[in-house]
């Protein structure tokens, strides 16, 4: 067997803060919800970062919260409704550097905001092309190049944009393909509207901010760009953004991050684990044929779906593995290392 190939470098990262602690208050004006202090990281890092929020009221409810990271926002959302605890999960790019983590919020009717979980760190992996946290202002172009790792070609990577979009004084809103929302933010990729994957609404008079993710599988050795459209000129957005083959996407049917390039009779193993989240993995090898039938046709033995760390594995005995791609999806989740036993 061949030493692995380690994505995810367990030295190369650390934990910066980690406090479940609830915390809480009645805001009637935009304030401090909780100050989690400063963190320091190193160059070549991404920051990830999670936490949770919701907030209630008795008689009127609804609220807002933002999330901002150093001088510049990141997340915000609100509503008139009262929401549970959910979970909210960034990458961000950085410059090293010192930041200061903040959460923000505003009570729109009598009742608290809340947040609570918050851990932040940072890692570091191979294969990026990133933008880093800022205010957008022209056309972001991004391409990563393939290489070879040890279980062949690297076929694609996953693009994630994260933006934030203020009006002043305004509600914000990320629109979809077919919107038409009051001062509305759209994102173009390579040209193209497209769906976020993920928007966070602010269509109160919080006036806080709205939030999206785009998470994509994208070809390598190619440009892709990332651009925005605003109905409102005043309104300002902020990007941060990557492309990785590592960071996993939920995109179920492109997500064919490597193809295979082995002897046939050997066995190649990939490790996924939890990075962001927990979320369901699906690790399959093979490809999807021209008229599916199901899993069980289009990818061999050993396709594994599940939680925690996953290790999918099958030995090529009668396919050839220089046709067959690992199709390997679910966000929050990293590729963390390859193996090949070769025979």
């Amino acid at each position: 067997m061949f030493p692995p190939e380690t994505i995810r470098s367990l030295p190369n990262e650390a934990s910066l803060i980690a406090d479940a602690t609830e915390y809480n208050a009645f805001r009637a004006a935009w304030g401090t919800l909780h100050d989690y202090g400063n963190v320091t990281v190193p160059a070549g890092i991404v920051l990830v970062l999670k936490f949770d929020c919701k907030w209630t009221g008795t008689s009127y409810h609804g609220g807002a919260i933002r999330l901002k990271v150093g001088s510049i926002y990141i997340f915000g959302m609100s509503s008139t409704t009262d929401i549970g605890y959910t979970t909210y999960s960034f990458y961000v790019l950085l410059a090293a550097g010192t930041y200061d983590i903040l959460v923000e919020g505003k009570s729109i009717g009598d009742g608290n905001i809340y947040c609570k979980n918050m851990y932040v760190g940072y890692i570091t992996i191979p294969d990026t092309a990133t933008k880093q946290l800022a205010a957008y202002s022209s056309t972001v172009t991004l391409n990563l190049a393939s290489r070879t790792c040890i279980l062949g070609s690297l076929n694609r990577g996953i693009l994630h944009v994260f933006a934030y979009a203020v009006t002043p004084l305004d509600q914000t809103n990320m629109e979809n393909i077919g919107d038409t929302l009051t001062n509305g933010v759209a994102i173009l990729v390579d040209g193209s509207q497209v769906n976020w994957t993920l928007r966070n609404q602010d269509p109160t008079s919080a006036y806080g901010g709205a939030s999206g993710r785009y998470s994509v599988p994208v070809t390598l050795n190619a440009n892709h760009t990332i651009a925005f459209s605003k109905r409102n000129a005043n309104t300002n957005v902020y990007l941060t953004a990557i492309i990785t083959p590592w960071l996993l996407s939920d995109d179920a049917t492109t997500s064919l991050i490597i193809k295979f390039e082995f002897p046939q009779g050997s066995t190649a193993y990939l490790v996924t684990e939890p990075l962001v989240g927990n979320p369901t993995v699906n690790i399959k090898f093979g490809k999807t044929r021209a008229i599916s039938f199901g899993d069980s046709i289009d990818f061999f033995g050993n396709s594994i779906s599940g939680t925690g760390i996953l290790v999918g594995s099958y030995t090529f005995e009668t396919p050839n593995p220089t046709d067959l791609y690992a199709l390997v999806y679910g966000f929050g989740a990293m590729i963390a290392r390859l193996l090949l036993d070769v025979r």
